[in-house]
C-alpha cells in the first residue's frame, strides 16, 4: 500500500475543485518559496535559495504523463492536427495543452492533443475562442476515444476528477466531458483575463 492511499482521501463538491484548479498554483508557490528559503538556512547556506526552489518546483511525472499521450497519437492513424485539421506525420506534431498547463497545471490526457508545430507555437499560453472550440469539436471528441481506447482507467479517472465532479458514464460522457471543457475555458478566460486564441483561417472540423 503506497503512502497516498494509507493517507485516505478528501472530497471537495465540483464548484470547489474548479476554484481550487484556477488558484492552486499560485497557493502551490506561495508555500514553496518560503520553505526553500527556510531549507537554504538549514544547510547554513550551503545550498542556495535558487537550487532548493528549483528542486521544489520540479513535476517528476510530467513528461512521463506527456509522453504516453505522444505515443497514443504517434500510433493513431490518419492523424491530423487537432486545431488546423492538416495532416500530420508520426513525428511532425507536439502535444497542445487545450488549457494550458501555466493556467491549470494539468497534463490529464483530456487536456492533450496533437497539433502542428507552427499552430502550437502560435497558440501557446492563449486559450481558444467558443467558436474555435465548438468548430473542432469533433476532432476533440475522436481524440478523447483514443485516449479513453487505450488508456481507460487513466482517462476516465482524470475526466472525472477534473472536469465531471467525480460523476463518469460510459453512456454519455463525452456530452458532458465537452460541455465541461467548454465552461472550463471560458471560466478561466474570464477570471483570469487570458488572452483568447482564433482557428487558423478557414478551418472546421475534421
Amino acid at each position: 500500500m503506497d503512502l497516498f492511499t494509507q493517507l485516505g482521501a478528501i472530497y471537495f463538491s465540483a464548484g470547489m475543485w474548479r476554484e481550487l484548479s484556477l488558484i492552486g498554483h499560485w497557493v502551490g508557490e506561495a508555500i514553496l518559496v518560503p520553505w526553500a528559503r527556510l531549507s537554504s538556512s538549514f544547510t547554513g547556506g550551503n545550498v542556495s535559495f535558487s537550487d532548493i526552489l528549483a528542486l521544489l518546483m520540479t513535476s517528476p511525472q510530467q513528461d512521463r504523463m506527456v509522453g504516453e499521450a505522444r505515443d497514443l497519437y504517434a500510433r493513431t492513424a490518419h492523424l491530423v492536427c487537432v486545431w488546423s485539421g492538416r495532416t500530420l506525420s508520426s513525428n511532425s506534431f507536439e502535444v497542445d495543452h487545450v488549457i494550458p498547463y501555466s493556467l491549470w497545471h494539468t497534463n490529464d490526457l483530456w487536456n492533450l492533443m496533437p497539433a502542428s508545430r507552427s499552430v502550437n507555437r502560435d497558440k501557446r499560453d492563449k486559450l481558444i475562442t467558443r467558436a474555435g472550440l465548438d468548430a473542432r469539436k469533433e476532432c476533440i471528441i475522436g481524440y478523447w476515444e483514443e485516449a479513453y481506447r487505450e488508456y481507460p482507467d487513466r482517462f476516465s479517472s482524470e475526466l472525472s476528477v477534473r472536469l465531471l465532479g467525480g460523476k463518469f458514464s460510459r453512456e454519455n460522457w463525452k456530452s458532458s466531458a465537452y460541455a465541461s471543457l467548454v465552461e472550463a475555458v471560458e471560466t478561466t478566460a474570464a477570471q483570469r483575463g487570458i488572452v483568447r486564441w482564433n482557428l487558423p483561417e478557414g478551418k472546421g472540423c475534421c
